[in-house]
């Protein structure tokens, strides 16, 4: 039986790809009715295995594009992150990555308080400190 991401590759795929539970997905019933991730080009395209396979294990060792780092602006109760890759439909997770940013967690004053693409804006409390460094990731 063939995985549910395995199968939603596509047809494109063949049986060079297999499946993740070692049978081949590409004799299966439901081969004909997967919907195909590729556009034309991509299929004569010979590079785009491999970096597909870099990608993939990029993703599967946690190297992913959508984390970095802020620091909360002092003196003011918001901080505008601008990420050129955020949209403005994903998910915003918070990590506190000092002492003074783990404070924020409980006063329940640290939320996302607008969303856009490229950037979002974190409503804190008010603080003379410098040092409130998050980690952030974006998912959706």
């Amino acid at each position: 039986m063939a995985s549910s991401w395995a199968s939603s590759l596509g047809s494109s795929w063949g049986s060079s790809w297999g499946s993740v539970d070692g049978t081949d997905d590409s004799t299966s019933a439901d081969a004909s009715a997967r919907v195909s991730l590729l556009g034309p080009a991509d299929k004569v395209d010979d590079t785009l295995q491999p970096r597909l396979y870099d990608m993939v294990e990029m993703v599967l060792n946690g190297r992913t594009r959508n984390k970095a780092t802020v620091t909360l602006d002092a003196g003011t109760t918001t901080t505008t992150v601008d990420d050129p890759l955020f949209e403005s439909h994903q998910i915003v997770i918070l990590q506190p990555m000092s002492a003074a940013a783990a404070f924020e967690i409980p006063g329940g004053e640290l939320y996302i308080s607008s969303r856009s693409d490229g950037s979002f804006t974190i409503t804190h409390s008010i603080s003379a400190e410098s040092d409130r460094l998050f980690g952030y990731v974006f998912v959706g």
